[in-house]
């Protein structure tokens, strides 16, 4: 009888440290089941953070998109009422419009470089300027879309640039 008692208390024993391995087991499973959600939880609020900045960056460039339209449209209608109009943006060697020449304005990558960080542009805006220009952009595009393209260096004076466009009109 002793020994069939001993035996039962050796397995009673077996059974509750199987028991508590169970529960610590289960305890840390409920844990990391928590954590997990409160770990996807922040990702997901992190990533809804995400989602409405651009949103919000999305929003203003669609506004800034339908303005350039709105825009580009308006000089449409100005092109068909008058008969000497001149355009200027860097935005127009994009779109075809109905016009006789085009002028492009050329300058040296560096110098431009340090006309608009001397205007205290953002490095993103300089970089992307001096980007366009090194690749000659608005000159490529210009040249897709219109019959008359004439590059105007704009590497000196303001009055120098204007007066190399009249004198290239009067031809």
């Amino acid at each position: 009888a002793e020994i069939i008692l001993t035996e039962r208390k050796t397995y009673l024993k077996e059974l509750k440290h199987e028991r508590d391995h169970a529960m610590k087991y289960k305890d840390l499973k409920d844990k990391i089941d928590r954590n997990k959600a409160t770990y996807l939880d922040l990702m997901i609020k992190q990533k809804q953070k995400i989602r409405d900045e651009l949103d919000g960056k999305i929003g203003g460039y669609k506004e800034e998109i339908d303005n350039e339209f709105k825009e580009i449209e308006g000089i449409r209608e100005e092109i068909k009422k008058n008969k000497n109009v001149v355009v200027e943006g860097h935005t127009l060697c994009e779109t075809k419009l109905n016009v006789d020449k085009v002028f492009v304005l050329r300058v040296d990558p560096e110098l431009l470089e340090e006309r608009l960080l001397n205007r205290n542009y953002n490095d993103i805006k300089v970089l992307d300027n001096v980007f366009c220009e090194g690749i000659d952009y608005c000159l490529k595009h210009a040249e897709r879309n219109y019959k008359i393209v004439v590059p105007i260096s704009n590497g000196g004076s303001i009055d120098s640039a204007v007066n190399n466009i009249l004198g290239e009109m009067r031809k």
